[in-house]
């Protein structure tokens, strides 16, 4: 017979520093290895060592720039930023110098995601224009008028699909031929995704609640339906960076609120879930959201970092707090 199961030790979150992070309100964080980025109104990308905790200083890009509020790294080596003035930018963190500015937006971006290969990233603007850009060469490759403007955009683990929001519904887009999207109808508008798995997609919204999808079918598999008490801004996952395995999502609210899940394999008669393992509650405007894996080893606990930025509440500026997160359950 198979050994037991370990028991699960309960979750626990150890604040590890907060500090002044912009002059501006915080629109967007991103985690990769050991950095920590923030992007902020005030036009500036702030730059941070995890393991050191310290700050590597500010960043802002040639021209001014514009209010930073989309962020994604590839590994750790790179990252894209966009904002206020259209332009997607390509940072290399070992010396964060600026490699190539991308044109094609006339207006501010709202979402970037970074193709699983680095080779690929999508960007969204304002103006409701969605451009797959060629990372080997800084051209744009394809356009789409979208709907409507969306800050929901991510591509699929294995990179075969996309994924944006319109209306009430997310949409898979496939990669190449003429095939429709597959819809996931909601009850009200989603504000976030995260894929929790290879082929299971989560969402939040104004309803607060955590909702789960087959991303292949469509299909709603189950809901978290008093996840947070107001809107959900945030969904976070390490899917990827674990390999493809052990993954947690963290979700936050504009209520100050801030969950930690597992997701919870479809079992002979139940369908996919999430298990709360941890609830922090803050007094803060929550704005972003970003978890980086420090640790993840068969049979050893699971370390995450979690920083959530907040909106600015006066003339001291824009904070970041950053805890650290063991989630104590072994596995087999």
């Amino acid at each position: 017979p198979a050994p037991a199961a370990a028991a699960a030790a309960p979750a626990a979150a150890t604040p590890l520093f907060a500090f002044k992070a912009h002059d501006g309100c915080i629109r967007a964080a991103a985690a990769a290895a050991d950095h920590l980025v923030t992007g902020s109104t005030d036009n500036t990308l702030g730059v941070y060592n995890l393991r050191k905790r310290r700050a590597h200083g500010s960043l802002l890009q040639e021209g001014g720039g514009g209010a930073v509020s989309a962020l994604s790294f590839y590994g750790g080596t790179h990252l894209l930023s966009g904002g206020g003035d259209g332009d997607v930018c390509i940072w290399r963190t070992s010396d964060w110098e600026c490699l190539l500015r991308m044109k094609g937006h006339s207006a501010p971006i709202e979402a970037l995601a970074v193709h699983p290969s680095g080779r690929l990233a999508l960007s969204v603007c304002a103006g409701r224009k969605l451009r797959l850009w060629n990372l080997q060469t800084g051209k744009c490759n394809y356009t789409s008028a979208l709907p409507q403007p969306t800050r929901v955009l991510l591509w699929t683990p294995r990179g075969d699909a996309y994924v944006t929001a319109a209306g009430s519904a997310l949409r898979l887009h496939a990669l190449g031929g003429d095939a429709a999207p597959v819809e996931m109808l909601h009850e009200r508008p989603p504000a976030a995704a995260a894929f929790a798995s290879e082929d299971v997609l989560a969402s939040g919204g104004a309803s607060g609640a955590i909702e789960l999808w087959d991303a292949g079918s469509g299909e709603r598999l189950s809901q978290a339906a008093a996840a947070h008490a107001s809107r959900i801004k945030c969904l976070v996952s390490t899917f990827r960076s674990c390999g493809g395995g052990g993954a947690h999502l963290s979700s936050a609210s504009t209520d100050g609120s801030i969950r930690l899940w597992r997701l919870v394999a479809a079992g002979a008669s139940e369908p996919a879930r999430l298990e709360s393992l941890l609830l922090l509650r803050t007094s803060l405007r929550l704005t972003a959201l970003c978890a980086s894996l420090v640790s993840h080893q068969a049979g050893s606990a699971v370390a995450l970092r979690v920083a959530a930025g907040r909106l600015a509440g006066g003339p001291e500026g824009a904070e970041a707090e950053v805890a650290e997160v063991a989630d104590g359950e072994e596995e087999e």
